[in-house]
């Protein structure tokens, strides 16, 4: 996710369950690999640092749940020295971690390689001396400021770069706390009400309050998912009715008609213990609930499925344009909607696995031509780790193979052997006769490179059984193959003959780039040899058609442009 999105949770009224609400939800997010803060600003009830009893062995004496400082006495360090405080300085974000507590995602929760975080900034420490530092958040120097406060801790947060979602829990009622938590520190709000006259007028009235900060603060983005809570199992006819009464309230107050977005049904579980319910009792209407309200977050946080699902495909139609000048972050960004992807929708995953892999591996094959090694070599990864998985025999040993192509423009010979080996042991086993030939073709050459000393009988076998295959192609890539193991033991006049028969019979065909590096080649040996004009000339030509098939990097380019270098007069 490219930016932080701050939502805040409140109700006007407590006992709607708001506080578990976000829990939950930060756990389900967390679980599916996001990085979320809690912050509990219900300064005067905070529930969430109580919670997290649930999911972190605190040390409970004296009625404290846990040691470590919170916003309360942040907010005393800020009040008495602005400018010297802690998370004053902007170029240490870092320094608001030692106030963060981490939390557990549940085991149940967990998928397999993904990794989350959870961490909550507490409200405080909850000991006999907390009411007290409380009470300083009422004087007069830090009421002055307080909006300050909260803008600079939210710039902290998002100059820290650790958190894709920051939830905060805020005050009930019109408090103080409230207010910074909904104008200051939120993009979006999520309002739990009960569908009680009491929950209901209050709710409208607070809505009507931050219709005006939004007007007032220009902030039209800002969203609102409006939550029933808790709603019971039955009375459907009752029900309907305070839905429509509520839609009353709404309407009188805001002058417009507001309906509730969603529900989250009671659960007697509840009333008895904190649980975090999406992790103990995942089948419950509840946690289907709760798992819902996050799907509507991640909407508002463009973080969706549906969101994800578009970002895939604009990669996947990247234009040629973008791969050439942005290899790195069109690879990149594949890369990342796919994995997005395959947590949010893994049955849809599964049907666009062939499709997506069979794109990296095309895209690597592209870079590795053009000459972008790294971008390559990830591109393979990507795309072998999916045919892996697909169970694809024949992509897994094309994988292989272009990955050892790479390692031999490399120099890296002992990998290029491991790749061609096992890429030719999978094309046996499928009879895949063309490919059979050509992997044994370059695993002779190979040979031939790592040990000029060993005999050219090998590859001789090799390419005379790629020619009798009739692939003109092919044939021409193991002609070229036969001129650089001539060029590496230093037999010129045979590379200009090999070469020049290459050269002749691309041109035929219009194979510029199979041309572009006959001509490199011979034009090395031309120069070995004294001929410095034809030299010259083959290495211009050569570098024209690399540049007309579009490859930017190769290894024969830089020596190419040596060469004419050294051949400029002087």
């Amino acid at each position: 996710m490219a930016a932080c999105t701050f939502f805040t949770f409140y109700s006007f009224k407590g006992g709607v369950g708001r506080s578990m609400a976000l829990l939950n939800c930060a756990q389900f997010l967390a679980a599916s690999g996001r990085r979320v803060l809690m912050i509990d600003m219900d300064l005067e009830a905070p529930g969430l640092s109580y919670l997290i009893k649930r999911l972190r062995d605190c040390d409970a004496n004296n009625g404290s749940t846990c040691r470590e400082e919170g916003l309360v006495e942040l907010v005393r360090g800020f009040a008495e020295a602005p400018e010297s405080w802690p998370l004053g300085e902007a170029d240490h974000p870092e320094r608001l971690e030692p106030y963060l507590i981490e939390l557990a995602v549940p085991p149940t929760l967990r998928l397999p390689g993904v990794e989350g975080r959870l961490a909550l900034l507490p409200a405080g420490k909850l000991d006999h001396g907390y009411a007290g530092r409380l009470a300083r958040w009422h004087e007069p120097p830090l009421e002055a400021l307080r909006e300050r406060w909260a803008a600079h801790l939210r710039g902290v947060i998002e100059r820290l770069q650790s958190f894709d979602y920051v939830l905060i829990d805020a005050r009930t009622g019109f408090s103080d706390e409230g207010y910074l938590a909904v104008r200051i520190l939120a993009d979006h709000l999520v309002v739990l009400s009960g569908l009680n006259d009491q929950n209901l007028a209050g709710t409208a009235r607070f809505l009507r309050q931050a219709q005006t900060w939004n007007e007032i603060d220009g902030r039209g983005k800002r969203r609102v998912i409006l939550v029933a809570s808790p709603v019971p199992e039955w009375e459907d006819d009752r029900k309907a009715q305070r839905r429509k009464q509520a839609e009353e309230v709404f309407q009188r107050e805001l002058g417009e008609k507001v309906g509730f977005s969603h529900a989250l049904p009671y659960h007697p579980r509840l009333a008895l213990e904190e649980t975090v319910i999406v992790a103990d009792l995942p089948d419950s209407g509840l946690a289907s609930a709760y798992r819902r309200l996050v799907d509507m977050m991640r909407d508002l946080a463009a973080d969706s499925q549906q969101s994800w699902l578009e970002h895939l495909f604009e990669a996947l139609n990247a234009s040629d344009e973008a791969k050439r000048e942005l290899p790195e972050k069109v690879l990149a960004d594949l890369n990342t909607a796919w994995r997005e992807v395959s947590v949010l929708a893994p049955d849809l995953a599964r049907q666009l696995a062939p499709l997506v892999a069979s794109h990296f591996a095309d895209f690597a094959n592209t870079m590795r031509v053009s000459g972008a090694t790294k971008t390559a070599r990830r591109g393979y990864q990507e795309s072998l780790e999916i045919f892996r998985e697909l169970g694809d025999r024949q992509e897994i040993a094309i994988g292989l193979f272009g990955q050892a192509k790479l390692d031999l423009l490399q120099g890296d010979y002992a990998a290029a052997r491991r790749g061609y080996q096992e890429s030719l042991g999978i094309f046996r086993e499928l009879g895949d006769r063309q490919r059979i030939l050509v992997t044994e073709l370059y695993l002779a050459a190979l040979e031939g490179l790592a040990e000029t000393s060993i005999p050219l009988e090998r590859i001789g076998k090799a390419l005379s059984a790629v020619r009798d295959f009739g692939d003109p192609h092919l044939t021409l890539r193991g002609e070229n193959l036969l001129a650089e193991l001539l060029l590496a033991r230093g037999e010129m006049a045979a590379v200009v003959t090999q070469a020049t028969a290459t050269i002749e019979a691309a041109a035929a065909l219009g194979l510029r780039g199979i041309e572009a590096e006959a001509r490199a080649w011979r034009a090395i040996a031309e120069e070995a040899l004294g001929q410095h004009q034809a030299a010259r000339e083959d290495a211009t030509r050569a570098l024209e058609f690399f540049a007309a098939a579009g490859v930017r990097h190769h290894p024969q380019m830089d020596a190419l442009r040596a060469l004419l270098e050294a051949l400029e007069p002087s």
